[in-house]
């Protein structure tokens, strides 16, 4: 014990030989005063270091398989309309089924751009179920452009809390994401 009562620390001292010194060799010295030195009963067990594999909440892969969906049914349209605008003796019966029939009121640069935004939500639903952080973030830059588009034209009151309700679900379920 020292002047305050404490009991002194072990110390453990390894004294090894380096070539080209003389000295002693592997002398384990325990300090004095100290009458029981510590003991283990075992080591701990080795680490193992695992993958971490996130689990997929139910919700998010419904939504990513629906804007999955949505954005399939765009992508066909779309390429319908330039076939039977365009091409329309590819179309089985001889083109019978014209541009008008296959998208009422679209014009060949609206379906130009359905087509490229279709291919990106197709996009962020496939890197939303790999739950990607950057597809979260598109996803809520997307439905709050959504939810702001529906209350500036004062349309669609069920849609806008639909769109409400599924940014409200992400946001509760981003420590999914890596």
């Amino acid at each position: 014990m020292n002047e305050r009562g404490r009991p002194l620390r072990v110390e453990r001292k390894l004294i090894t030989t380096r070539p080209g010194l003389m000295g002693v060799a592997n002398i384990m010295a325990p300090a004095t005063e100290v009458s029981n030195p510590l003991e283990f009963d075992h080591l701990p067990d080795t680490w193992n270091p695992q993958a971490f594999v996130p689990r997929r909440p139910v919700g998010l892969a419904l939504f990513c398989a629906a804007m999955a969906f949505a954005a399939v049914v765009a992508v066909v349209a779309s390429i319908f309309y330039f076939v039977g605008h365009y091409a329309p003796s590819w179309l089985p019966f001889g083109g019978a089924v014209s541009a008008a029939d296959v998208i009422a009121g679209l014009s060949p640069l609206t379906a130009a751009l359905l087509l490229v935004l279709a291919g990106t939500i197709l996009g962020v639903a496939t890197a939303l179920w790999r739950q990607e952080p950057w597809a979260l973030y598109t996803t809520y830059a997307g439905l709050i452009g959504g939810m702001a588009y529906l209350l500036a034209t004062g349309t669609f009151v069920v849609l806008l809390l639909v769109l409400a309700l599924v940014f409200l679900y992400l946001v509760s379920i981003r420590h999914y994401f890596y």
